[in-house]
């Protein structure tokens, strides 16, 4: 297999990777807006805004990491495609291959993350509404 070939099979890996991670990721998160809302009628028969803040503020950091998490699926294609189409090692000896290895691996970091933090607003909301 040449260089130019695995270079695509690579950059359609990646955003094959990217893709079915975020929508994974969306998906729990906007589970969050439906706990959120059952949060609100809560807080309307009588729970205190206190109790209801960290569950909220869970669910938000989650959406805005999967957000964050996007942007760097996105991020690591570009610095792919670039690299395949312009030779940007060859022309400025820059090796962005290890730059995109990095978006890529930052991405899966921040979709776990988006995870974990859609668990802690679950549990934070067990014990806002016990």
């Amino acid at each position: 297999m040449d260089e130019n070939t695995e270079q695509k099979l690579l950059f359609e890996s990646v955003i094959t990777m990217g893709q079915s991670a975020l929508k994974y990721s969306f998906i729990a998160n906007s589970g969050a807006v439906v706990l959120i809302f059952g949060l609100i009628s809560k807080a309307i028969g009588g729970y205190s805004g206190t109790e209801l803040a960290s569950p909220i503020l869970a669910f938000s950091l989650g959406v805005l990491t999967a957000l964050v998490a996007t942007g760097l699926a996105y991020t690591a294609q570009c610095i792919f495609g670039i690299e395949s189409i312009y030779k940007i090692k060859q022309i400025f000896k820059i090796d962005t291959f290890k730059l995109g290895d990095i978006a890529h691996v930052a991405t899966a970091v921040f979709v776990v993350l988006s995870y974990i933090l859609f668990a802690i607003g679950c549990y934070l909301t067990y014990f806002a509404l016990k």
